[in-house]
């Protein structure tokens, strides 16, 4: 194989999802949603999805961010209780929500 094709390959194959173990690959924002989903209690999983959402300007990340403060209320994780709390107070006075 010459070097050009080699080099077009190694280029393409992160973004293709080519299988591994005989398992497709999944996008890193399907894999934080599907570690959230089957995790609803795992604090990291909940932040991480949620912080994600809000990167890429989902409406979603609303949700998240009220799922992660459920969870972390739940495990008595204060200090990320209180990140989400920020974040969802945040996001509320964004959306014009003066109340919040």
């Amino acid at each position: 194989m010459n070097a050009p094709v080699l080099t077009a390959i190694l280029l393409i194959a992160p973004l293709g999802g080519f299988a591994q173990n005989g398992q497709d690959t999944l996008a890193p924002r399907d894999q934080l949603a599907r570690a959230a989903s089957s995790s609803p209690r795992d604090v990291s999983a909940q932040l991480a999805y949620a912080e994600d959402l809000e990167r890429h300007g989902d409406a979603g990340a609303r949700e998240a961010y009220a799922r992660t403060l459920s969870a972390a209320q739940t495990a008595g994780d204060k200090d990320r209780a209180g990140v989400a709390s920020l974040r969802l107070t945040e996001l509320d006075l964004l959306a014009g929500d003066r109340d919040a």
